[in-house]
Formats: C-alpha cells, sequence, structure tokens
C-alpha cells in the first residue's frame, strides 16, 4: 500500500512514496508540536457527567425479569423505536435495540421520577467520567496541549469538578468580584449551579448474545452504547454568562470554537417557539464572535436525535448567513442531516442502503447547501474529509491531520485517554493501517473515483481527489474492535482533527 505526497510537500521531479503506516508516523509528532502554537479553543456547550454501565446480555435479561417486563410489549416497542423514556420499559427497549442494531442512540428521559428509579435499580457504574460533546473534547484538547481549552458547562457539581482534566489550560470564563471578565480552571471555580445529573451510558459489546425469547435473539454486531439522559440545564441549553455576554473577547483569544449540544433540547417541553428561541440566541452568540474575530472557524459536531422539529430549525435557521464553517458527523447523524436540509428523499434512500456512492452524494450535498469550508464524515474503518479549496490547499496535510485523528482516538479507544504522550511507533507496529485497511475504506474510494472521475487506484493509494470546487480526502482508520469504552470516540475524532488542521494552518500562514 502506497501513499504518494503530492508536490505541495515535495520537488515535482522527485516523487516519493510512503506506506499508510509512514503516513501516520509523519503525523503524530509534528502535529503535537504544531498543536503549541494555536491561540486556543472554546468548546460547548454540553458538559455533564456520563455513569458507564457495562452490560452483557445476562444482565440486560436480568434486568428485564427484575422490572417484570412483558415481552410482547418490549418487542412491540423496539419496532416502534420512539426515543423517548417515559418509564423504565422504555429504557429496556433504547438498550435492546442498541444491542439489535450495533447503534448508538441517545434518549431523554422524561421524568425525575423514572430517572431515579433507573439510578436505584440499574448496576452499578464502572466509572464516572466527564461527558457530553464539549466536556469530552475539552478534556481531549487539553491533553493535546491545545495551549487554552475554554470549556463551556450550564452546571459545576463537586462531583464534575474532579473531574475535569487537572491541565492549567483547561478554563472556565467567569467574571470576578469586579465583573471582568477572567478564565479559572474547573476545579477552583466557584458561583455555578451545583446540581448533579448523571448521564446513564449503558455500554454494550460486539458479538456478545442477547436472547429474550424466539423473536428476539441476537448477537451484537457492534460496541456501542446507549445513552438516557435527565438533565434540564442541558435540555433548556442554559448558557454561561461570561461565555455569552462576553463572547466578543472571549473570540479575540482563540483560532477556533468547537460547538455541539442541540440534540439535547427537549423540544416536547419548550415547544417550537422555544426551540427556535434557543437556537436563535445561539446563531447570534456566533454571529457575533465571527465579527469580533474574522479568522474565527466555527464548527458543529452533530449529535444524533429523533426531534425531526429540533433538526429542521437549527439547518433552516443556519441558512440565514454562515454561522457554521465545519460539520463533523457519524452515518446516522449523515442521514439525519441530509432529511433536514430538504434532502429527504435521498435521506431515506441512504439510510435504506447505505452504499457508499450515496454517502459521498450525501456529503457533497451537505457541503454545498449549508457552504461548508469543510465536512467531516467518520465511519468506522474510515474518514472522509471534504474541503473547499481556498480553505486550505495543502492536501498532505489535511490527510496528515486524519492520519493524527485516528491516532488519537485508537489510544482513548484503547485506553480511555488521549494524551500527546502516546507511544504511537508501537500502536502502528502492533496495528499496521497497511494490513488493516477496512471493507469500507475500498468502497468509498471506489465511490470517490467514481465521483470525482480520477483513478481508483490512486485514490485508494493516496487518499487524495478532487473536484472543480472541492478536496475529497480519504483516510483508512484505525480499528479497535473492544473499545474500553465507545461514547466520546467520534467526539475525539473530530476535536482532534479540526485542530490539527488549525495548527497546519497557523504554521502556513506565519511563513
Amino acid at each position: 500500500m502506497y501513499l504518494l505526497l503530492d508536490s505541495s510537500a515535495i520537488y515535482e521531479s522527485e516523487v516519493q512514496f510512503v506506506t499508510w503506516n509512514q503516513c501516520y508516523l509523519n503525523s503524530y509528532k509534528e502535529i503535537i508540536k504544531n498543536i503549541r502554537k494555536l491561540q486556543g479553543i472554546a468548546v460547548g456547550f454540553n458538559t455533564n457527567l456520563d455513569a458507564i454501565i457495562e452490560f452483557r446480555g445476562k444482565d440486560i435479561l436480568e434486568l428485564i425479569n427484575q422490572l417484570k417486563i412483558d415481552t410482547f410489549s418490549l418487542y412491540t416497542k423496539i419496532i416502534e423505536w420512539k426515543g423517548t423514556i417515559n418509564e423504565p420499559l422504555d429504557y429496556v427497549t433504547g438498550l435492546c435495540g442498541c444491542f439489535e442494531k450495533g447503534k448508538a442512540s441517545e434518549w431523554l428521559i422524561k421524568d425525575k421520577d423514572t430517572y431515579n428509579y433507573l439510578l436505584e435499580n440499574l448496576p452499578p457504574a464502572k466509572s464516572i467520567r466527564i461527558g457530553g460533546q464539549a466536556g469530552i473534547m475539552s478534556n481531549v484538547l487539553t491533553n493535546l496541549g491545545v495551549p487554552k481549552v475554554v470549556v463551556h458547562t450550564t452546571t459545576l457539581s463537586e462531583e464534575m469538578k474532579n473531574r475535569f482534566n487537572k491541565g492549567k489550560n483547561l478554563v472556565l470564563p467567569l467574571y470576578d468580584n469586579k465583573n471582568n471578565l477572567t478564565f479559572i480552571h474547573p476545579r477552583r471555580a466557584k458561583g455555578l449551579d451545583e446540581s448533579l445529573y448523571l448521564h446513564l451510558i449503558s455500554e454494550v459489546k460486539k458479538n456478545d448474545t442477547l436472547k429474550i425469547d424466539d423473536r428476539m435473539n441476537w448477537r451484537c454486531p457492534r460496541s456501542n452504547r446507549f445513552i438516557s439522559t435527565y438533565d434540564p440545564p442541558n435540555t433548556e441549553m442554559h448558557l454561561m454568562k461570561a461565555f455569552s455576554d462576553d463572547i466578543e473577547l472571549l473570540a479575540q483569544q482563540i483560532d477556533g470554537m468547537l460547538l455541539s449540544g442541540f440534540h439535547m433540547l427537549d423540544s416536547e417541553e419548550l415547544g417550537e417557539n422555544g426551540v427556535v428561541e434557543r437556537i436563535t440566541e445561539i446563531l447570534s452568540l456566533i454571529k457575533r464572535a465571527k465579527e469580533a474575530n474574522p479568522e474565527l472557524i466555527v464548527h458543529l459536531e452533530a449529535a444524533s436525535t429523533k426531534s425531526e422539529l429540533i433538526l429542521e430549525q437549527l439547518y433552516n435557521l443556519s441558512l440565514k448567513d454562515n454561522y457554521w464553517d465545519s460539520i463533523g458527523c457519524n452515518e446516522r447523524e449523515l442521514v439525519e442531516i441530509l432529511r433536514s436540509i430538504g434532502e429527504k428523499r435521498f435521506g431515506n434512500e441512504l439510510r435504506k442502503s447505505f452504499s457508499q456512492d450515496k454517502v459521498v452524494e450525501g456529503c457533497l450535498k451537505i457541503v454545498e447547501k449549508l457552504n461548508l469550508k469543510r465536512f467531516h464524515l467518520h465511519q468506522h474503518g474510515c474518514y472522509l474529509l471534504i474541503t473547499q479549496k481556498d480553505y486550505f490547499d495543502d492536501t498532505t496535510h489535511l490527510k496528515y491531520s486524519q492520519c493524527f485523528s485516528s491516532l488519537v482516538t485508537a489510544e482513548k479507544a484503547l485506553i480511555g485517554e488521549a494524551s500527546n504522550k502516546l507511544d504511537y511507533k508501537l500502536l502502528l507496529r502492533e496495528i499496521n493501517p497497511d494490513e488493516n485497511i477496512s471493507k469500507t475504506y475500498k468502497q468509498l474510494t471506489r465511490a470517490v473515483a467514481k465521483i470525482t472521475g480520477k483513478s481508483n487506484n490512486e485514490i485508494f493509494n493516496t487518499g487524495v481527489s478532487e473536484n472543480s470546487d472541492y478536496y475529497l480526502i480519504s483516510t483508512p482508520s484505525i480499528m479497535i474492535d473492544h473499545p474500553v469504552f465507545t461514547v466520546g470516540l467520534g467526539d475525539t475524532v473530530s476535536a482532534s482533527a479540526f485542530v490539527a488542521e488549525l495548527a497546519y494552518k497557523k504554521k502556513k500562514n506565519e511563513k
């Protein structure tokens, strides 16, 4: 397997080839060094605590018996797959569906009594960790050495304080006693809502089996998780006063913003007007930030939700201005975005027949419709990055950023944390990317070749293609079949690739 370095990195007359393994090796050390040159990154909005519960098939069966759940009612509910939790049966429905399908999902718990019942009756958590897209990405970026990581949180209990990364580069925006904006490490912060709401992360493992009856007899196709959430401050998207009121000052001290959390909105409680009000408030915040810092790059990390109202309002309102420069998502979220931007038929076709031809076509539809500078799709076994040509014209370094993000995510999957001290050489000796090319990557590169009219063999070996407007970078990723945790791996891919690209862009602009 060979990767052709493009002419921006070498003299045209000195064509060089390196393996994917070498590309991975080239990426890590250089990017870790580059990241230190960034000003900072702001991360919002949903930070919380995750209680990670590990379920085997036998544990699920015990829970069904303990709760005296009627199996016919359970079977019917799994077929309906409603997406909200009003009673314990709904929780078991979501958990069984994730086990059967091998796909992660997150459902809101609608009342406190059900939440408390689950806390009392589920198996004990094997760990409690910082969660939410914002919380996870902030800890990852802190470990990678971003000089200043400004994290947003609506609550800050003592339990949460103690689980934030200890790094001095992680800060909250707060006001001092003279009402001046200041930045304080979460462990030293005071004066925020100290409420504690645990998000219940129920992990299931690939190849585990569960037999409830003859109709419900499954082997889990992929390690994943079912998330059940009761968290009123996050479901209403309350904003930190300093983050909101002084966004202009904050924006001048950072290079990029990584934002998520819209999926947490409780559309049933807020109603359409409430949802529009919350989304409009965030979009106004982004506009103010960009006006204060025109070089700011703003990324939306998508998250799956059953609420079409939230998604349609988010993307329709986003069309009114250039709020988002970048979006990151997985396969399921790709379908949801397409359905929300006027491509419902295409999204439904993609969901029924998940071909890589349609995946690439769908990604291009989103980039064009939302006028994005970059779009990053992370699938199991490969990534696809699409960028406008005037965003960054160095395809080698775009590719290296993807390899770097795969290394960072592999480390998190293996040991539960990402760091800037990964023994990447040892990891690559144990899992050589050239010897572990996924079927999905092969299908992806064929699809890219078909759409761009380029050589399939060249794209397969280099990962690089283009059309008249965009670069399309395909990358085989490192696959960890049995991760310590599955939650947050997609967020880690997106956050690490995003900062790697910004670091390369900054280095190039300084020359």
